[in-house]
């Protein structure tokens, strides 16, 4: 089997981690099974396994792609030389790439209090339902 170009490792990984985001987005982070994930990214089950050996694997890329992320805006915002201007500036990008990727913003990552759910969950409706019990 040939071996395949870095780019194309990681095109195929990012595109796994887009279908994993859309499916939590939609279904709750427990209300996602690794199949549903294989569905939406249109590759087998061997092939997911490929690039992520878990589904904690998979969810621990994507909190680091974000904390990337975050990390570079504030690194931008900390160059600015008026706070304000740079704050403001860091502001309009996050609405505007918010609008771009809006199934990546929808919901975020919150570590809640031990309950009967794992200690990584949506802050949407599987959490709350995590709440009232």
């Amino acid at each position: 089997m040939p071996k395949l170009k870095a780019e194309t490792v990681q095109a195929r990984r990012q595109h796994i981690l887009d279908a994993a985001k859309r499916c939590i987005a939609r279904r709750g982070l427990h209300g996602t099974s690794m199949q549903d994930i294989c569905r939406q990214a249109g590759v087998s089950p061997g092939a997911l396994y490929v690039y992520f050996a878990s589904k904690e694997a998979l969810i621990a890329a994507i909190c680091d792609g974000e904390r990337q992320e975050f990390a570079e805006r504030l690194e931008a915002l900390a160059s600015a030389g008026d706070f304000m201007r740079g704050l403001r500036a860091l502001g309009q990008e996050y609405v505007r790439t918010d609008r771009a990727k809006d199934h990546r913003r929808r919901r975020r990552w919150h570590v809640l209090a031990p309950r009967r759910r794992s200690r990584f969950c949506c802050r949407t409706g599987s959490a709350r339902r995590a709440q009232a019990a």
